[in-house]
């Protein structure tokens, strides 16, 4: 019987076997990186690209690499194969070429995806468009007088400022609540935070806001220059994609494939804003600040990489670490495990700080030579502060949605028709969003579908969590969180390519489960909403172990002293 492969809507078997398969990519998929590194050396317009970033959310590289090494593991086990069904031009090419060249009758029939033609030609002009209204809106708010206040030998802490950020008016530190009370004065003085601004409020009125914080900041645009908005605005016209030709992946030419991923990405904001890091720089040496130590938040992204190469180049007396003060899925987002080319091209921090010891060894998986140790988990007071067991059984569940949109429409898709189709109407399910997702756009998307016993909350997600019986979600730190206060978390499994589960992989399956489907997710539901009292007992203790494992007390003073290099 002849079978037609859809790699926009593979059956659930058969996502199973790609994620399995992944497993073995992400290897080959950093050996080919490092071929492209090789060529590349030190232009900085490629390192701050997202076609050699590795991330999974600015590039579809790696993912597409996956389906290619899951077509051909298909290939090899099924002699019945008569069409793959795919979603952008450039796979085609690429296994019309390989079908062509080994003389098989397959068909590659092309379905483009939705907004194909928009994200491959309108919005790089749009970003264009975006990264010089961002310049302008920089420029006319530089402030000598806050430059003045930068002076002697300072240590710069790297974060954000999101919508969360300023609340009533008064400044909520996201990224590293409580440090600055670990510290003296002396050196509370000289350490600066230097924010990101990603709010969708004007630049003007988040700095005026930020006067009222009992924290110190720098903003690069108090010293970047017209010159430097205008080497990261073209940089699309410097970079030669020459490189990009005759490169083959496991017998694919993958030309085609490495080109339009340059394409869309072109002119995108993380690379823009990695070149803006990277001068602001050169502009802090300029105007004569001496630059001690640095602590980059560090996700191994574009920005860092503009951020670090900056630091080496400008101030290369000053120590640099990376401070993860989060756990992600890192059999997806394998971009926060550098490689040995990364480091040797002088993209990684000189340390890198994790808030788990049992995290180190996922960091090195790549680079054993890095040098990876432990700091305070700031963000994560509130699981050392709150217990959460208690025998009262609450019939309801803690959904916590990521800031990807699209993983959060599967999520809510999933939960949604698992409720409809096994008629859980008794239970209330309570969806907690990631404060930088598009909110409104979801609950559009599921008016039609949403119930009664569905209910969008804010607030503390622990506070949450102590209501309800347990969660559900999938590629957050909040899913470790979870299982470290003895609450039972579900990992719902990606419905169209490579799942997110952040829990490690040496954590007991007794306090979790992955689930693909409606029954499994039911199923699952139901086993954790009746637990005894004794078995809930039991969970408690598995997850102060994991908690001790992964997450540092955020007031240990003596990490927050070496995480500051002090």
């Amino acid at each position: 019987m002849s079978q037609i492969i859809d790699l926009s809507n593979l059956h659930i078997d058969d996502i199973i076997t790609l994620n399995k398969i992944s497993k073995g990519t992400v290897l080959k998929f950093n050996n080919f990186l490092d071929k492209i590194y090789d060529i590349v050396g030190d232009d900085i317009d490629w390192l701050v690209s997202s076609t050699l970033s590795r991330n999974t959310y600015l590039s579809t590289l790696y993912l597409d690499f996956c389906y290619l090494d899951f077509i051909k593991y298909k290939l090899s086990t099924n002699n019945n194969i008569k069409s793959i069904i795919v979603s952008r031009p450039s796979i085609k090419r690429c296994l019309d070429d390989y079908m062509s060249r080994r003389k098989l009758d397959i068909s590659i029939v092309c379905v483009c995806e939705k907004g194909y033609v928009y994200n491959y030609t309108v919005k790089p002009l749009l970003y264009y468009l975006q990264n010089a209204k961002f310049s302008l809106s920089r420029l006319f708010c530089k402030s000598k007088k806050r430059r003045e206040r930068v002076n002697g030998d300072v240590s710069i802490i790297d974060t954000f400022f999101v919508d969360s950020t300023f609340r009533n008016g008064n400044y909520n530190d996201r990224y590293y609540p409580g440090l600055i009370d670990q510290l003296d004065f002396e050196n509370r003085k000289k350490t600066f935070f230097a924010p990101t601004i990603l709010t969708k409020n004007s630049v003007r009125s988040i700095v005026e806001l930020s006067k009222n914080a009992d924290v110190n900041f720098i903003f690069n645009h108090d010293y970047l220059t017209l010159s430097d908005y205008l080497f990261a605005i073209f940089r699309s016209f410097r970079v030669k994609k020459s490189i990009l030709t005759q490169l083959s992946f496991e017998g694919f030419n993958v030309e085609g494939i490495l080109k339009e991923d340059f394409k869309k990405n072109r002119n995108n904001s993380s690379s823009f804003i990695g070149l803006l890091n990277y001068r602001f720089f050169k502009r802090l040496k300029d105007k004569g600040v001496k630059l001690k130590h640095v602590v980059v938040w560090f996700e191994n992204q574009v920005i860092h990489r503009g951020y670090i190469k900056g630091i080496r180049e400008s101030f290369p007396e000053a120590t640099v670490f990376g401070y993860q003060g989060f756990i992600v899925p890192f059999d997806f987002s394998i971009y926060t495990s550098p490689t040995i080319s990364e480091n040797k091209l002088g993209l990684i921090p000189d340390k890198i700080k994790v808030v788990g010891r049992n995290l180190i060894n996922k960091i090195k998986q790549f680079d054993e030579s890095l040098d990876v140790g432990l700091a305070p988990g700031y963000r994560f007071a509130s699981i050392h502060e709150n217990a959460v067991f208690n025998s009262i059984n609450h019939n309801s569940v803690l959904i916590a949605l990521p800031i990807s949109y699209s993983e959060s429409c599967e999520i809510v898709d999933l939960v949604l028709r698992t409720i409809k189709e096994f008629e859980l109407y008794s239970i209330k399910f309570y969806f907690k969003p990631h404060p930088l997702l598009d909110i409104d756009s979801l609950k559009s998307r599921f008016k039609e579908q949403l119930h009664s016993v569905v209910e969008f909350v804010g607030g503390d997600y622990v506070e949450w969590l102590n209501k309800t019986d347990l969660a559900i979600g999938s590629s957050s730190s909040t899913c470790v969180e979870t299982i470290s206060m003895g609450k039972p978390m579900i990992i719902l499994g990606s419905q169209s390519g490579l799942t997110q589960n952040p829990i490690p992989e040496n954590v007991t399956s007794d306090i979790w489960k992955l689930c693909y489907t409606p029954f499994e997710l039911q199923d699952a539901i139901k086993e954790y909403i009746s637990l005894s009292s004794e078995r809930k007992k039991e969970l408690t203790i598995i997850g102060s172990e994991i908690k001790k494992c992964f997450f540092e007390k955020p007031e240990n003073r003596h990490l927050t002293h070496e995480l500051l290099n002090i």
